[in-house]
Parts: structure tokens; sequence; C-alpha cells
């Protein structure tokens, strides 16, 4: 039933294509938008799609699909150099899921908003996917709150507290991931959360082959297996 849903959640779109689309306050006009991914094997970015924001607004078309990716917003006097990309720079990361439509909204008057912004479409709606996203969004909130209160003297105990909150709920997360990826092992993203999952409980080759091996052929063959 899952693996149904699924099909019918991701393939709302333009046959073929990924449309991302962004009204978010702050955005200047004229401004790039780039959509990027990762290499595997070097981590350094490589640049897939770009578009020029307008009113506040931004389309992005792209055949890319099944993998993980980044929204970066450049200034329009500065020239797009994937080399110079990093993770350190304010941006948005998604998972496009098969081919929909993701529509983004939020606030990046401040630098910070890009990581906070409200995703719909694709991935974002797969009902089982719906509680990891809103617990994510939940520890990004208490990472930003927590840094900006750390460099209060009065408020720091208070920022440890939420420091040590965030650990217990992150905790949580990766709980729920392993879940998610053994329920769900046609869907791309369980692909990602694997590897994920990899880097953060340092499995052994032989370990993480043992759960690769239990997600379906098809997605094996995706960019995110």
């Amino acid at each position: 039933i899952l693996i149904v849903l699924a099909v019918m959640v991701f393939s709302c779109a333009k046959e073929n294509l990924n449309t991302i689309t962004g009204n978010l306050k702050g955005l200047v006009d004229g401004s790039k938008v780039l959509l990027a991914t990762t290499a595997v094997k070097s981590g350094k970015f490589i640049i897939l799609d770009s578009c020029i924001a307008e009113n506040g607004s931004f389309k992005l078309e792209t055949s890319e699909a099944n993998r993980r990716c980044f929204i970066f917003g450049v200034e329009a006097e500065k020239k797009i150099e994937a080399e110079k990309l990093s993770a350190k720079q304010p941006h948005f990361q998604l998972f496009l899921e098969g081919f929909s439509d993701i529509a983004l909204e939020g606030d990046v008057t401040d630098k910070n908003g890009w990581t906070s912004l409200d995703a719909q479409g694709g991935i974002f709606e797969y009902e089982p996917a719906k509680e990891l996203f809103a617990l994510s969004d939940s520890l990004s909130e208490i990472y930003n709150t927590a840094a900006k209160m750390y460099t209060v003297d009065s408020l720091k105990e208070k920022a440890m507290e939420l420091i040590k909150s965030f650990g217990e709920k992150n905790m949580k997360l990766l709980d729920m991931q392993r879940e998610f990826v053994t329920a769900n092992p046609d869907v791309a993203y369980s692909a990602a959360l694997m590897r994920y999952e990899q880097g953060i409980f340092r499995l052994t080759n032989k370990e993480f082959q043992e759960r690769f091996n239990t997600l379906s052929e098809r997605v094996k063959n995706t960019p995110a297996g």
C-alpha cells in the first residue's frame, strides 16, 4: 500500500520534470537561485540548475530526481561558481523524490531563514515522512534559538538546556529515520537516509551492505542509491 501511495504522490507533476517554486520575503530581485547537489566521493557541490529571482519569487524546472539537493541564494553581482559553494552558506536542503511540484515559502531577510523554509509537495507530502520533517523543523528552531541565546551571558544556562534538549530529540529523529527506511524500501529518500545513518553510526561496509540490500532494486539504481 505504501508503495502505491508513493507512486501517486510523486507522479502529479509534469512528466520527467521537477518544478520548484519559491515565494520568499527578502529575496532580492535579480539575485540567482541555484539548485545544487554534492558529488558522491568528493562531497563537492555540483550546480544542477539555476534561475533569476523576480518580485520575491523564483521558478526552477529540472529533470533531476531521486537525489538530495540544496537551494542557494546568490547575490546578483556575484559570479556563479560551484567550487565556492559551501554547506556553511545559508541554504535549504530538500530531496527530489520522483517528479513533482514543490513550493517553498518563508522569510530570507535574515539569511538563517533559508534553513527553515516551509515546503509543500513531493516527499514533503508523503504521509509517512511528515513526522520526520516536523521533528527536523523543530530541531532547527531549537538550534537557532540556542545559538542566539548563547551569545548573551545571562541566557547561556538556558541555552545549554536547549542544547541538551536538542541532543535528546535528535536521537529520537535518528530512530524514526531508521524505522522509516525499514518500512519504505521502495522510496528513494530511504537510500539517502541510509547513507546519512552510515556516517552517523559509523557502520562498517558489511553492516551498511546488509541494510542497503533491504532496499528495492529500483531504489538501489537511483542517484540516491
